[in-house]
């Protein structure tokens, strides 16, 4: 079957850009970055790509790129479970960005094929493991924040048979990524994997290539070509 997912819902990496380690401005005001990025650049691009552009490049170009790279982490993660869960990826992600960051940032919308069996085997497999609903306290409903996804043994039953298996599925997703890292403090520690290959000189050029692809069609949309 096929499920739609998200980074909000399915805790394994971070694609929020807004000031934090993957934001444009980040990566490309490091020194280091700066110089692979103007190496990538044509002398025309360098007089228009200086300094003052740089807090202006969270473009579509740029959450393509993210979006490309999340979601090869994504692949490598699923792989590195599948003794456990056999999760496959049907489509490229998209990136989803709030129209203000007051209480949300961005995320990665994207699907997935999942058996049946391997549905059946998410139950059962939580079912026996004693961890897993002590681990899902974290989503318990508390004064001022309601709570959707299914934390209790009950619900998640429920959830996972069919009446909410995107939050079920994301919830097991998360919690095998939690159990790799030994249930230390969560952190989304293949955000650090995004940022090395957003800023690497094969992802800065990757981003001109797409950012440039992008401009010619907006001229051509323009009937400015």
């Amino acid at each position: 079957m096929t499920i739609k997912l998200n980074t909000s819902i399915c805790c394994i990496i971070n694609v929020g850009m807004y000031e934090s380690i993957i934001s444009p401005q980040n990566v490309f005001e490091e020194d280091e970055n700066k110089v692979k990025f103007s190496d990538a650049l044509t002398e025309e691009e360098k007089e228009y790509f200086d300094e003052k552009h740089f807090g202006d490049w969270n473009s579509k170009a740029y959450k393509d790129l993210v979006s490309k790279y999340a979601m090869e982490i994504i692949a490598r993660y699923f792989e590195s479970i599948s003794n456990t869960i056999k999760i496959v990826l049907r489509n490229k992600g998209e990136i989803i960005s709030p129209k203000y960051y007051n209480y949300r940032s961005d995320i990665l919308d994207f699907e997935v094929e999942v058996e049946q069996v391997e549905i059946s085997k998410i139950l059962s497999n939580v079912l026996k493991d004693e961890m897993f609903f002590k681990w899902a306290e974290r989503y318990r409903s508390f004064p001022g924040f309601i709570s959707w996804m299914p934390y209790s043994k009950e619900e998640y039953i429920e959830a996972i048979q069919g009446k909410d298996v995107e939050r079920a599925l994301g919830m097991y997703l998360t919690y095998l990524y939690d159990a790799q890292n030994n249930f230390k403090e969560h952190e989304f520690g293949h955000t650090y994997d995004l940022y090395d290959s957003i800023s690497s000189s094969h992802g800065i050029t990757e981003f001109i290539n797409n950012e440039r692809a992008v401009e010619i069609y907006n001229k051509a949309s323009a009937g400015a070509v």
